[in-house]
Order: structure tokens, then C-alpha cells, then sequence
């Protein structure tokens, strides 16, 4: 179990209503995540998240 906890791979994640308030803040780690289950996904989530991130902090 706690492999299981410690482990960085992720099988399902809902970013659903993460960027639908300007005020909240989106913190990402820099490690690399995978979706397992079946091998479709295998890349950094700070980068697919980045260009989120970089547009909410420059909108007025």
C-alpha cells in the first residue's frame, strides 16, 4: 500500500472546474506523471498545464 501511495502514476485525473475562478491558483507538480491504463498519456502535467497557467496570470 504504501508503494501505492508513493507511486507517481496517475490513473484518472478532472482538472473539471480547476480554471473556472480567476482567483484560484493551480500549483503543478514538476514530476513526470502516466497514465497507465492504458498507455495513452505519458508526459509532464506542468507542461500540458503551463500554457494555462502562463495565460491566467497575464489576463488583466
Amino acid at each position: 500500500m504504501a508503494e501505492e501511495l508513493d507511486s507517481r502514476t496517475v490513473r484518472f485525473v478532472d482538472l473539471t472546474g480547476v480554471f473556472d475562478q480567476t482567483n484560484e491558483q493551480v500549483y503543478v507538480d514538476s514530476g513526470h506523471y502516466k497514465a497507465d491504463a492504458n498507455g495513452v498519456i505519458s508526459t509532464s502535467l506542468s507542461e500540458i498545464l503551463k500554457d494555462m497557467v502562463s495565460s491566467t496570470e497575464s489576463a488583466p
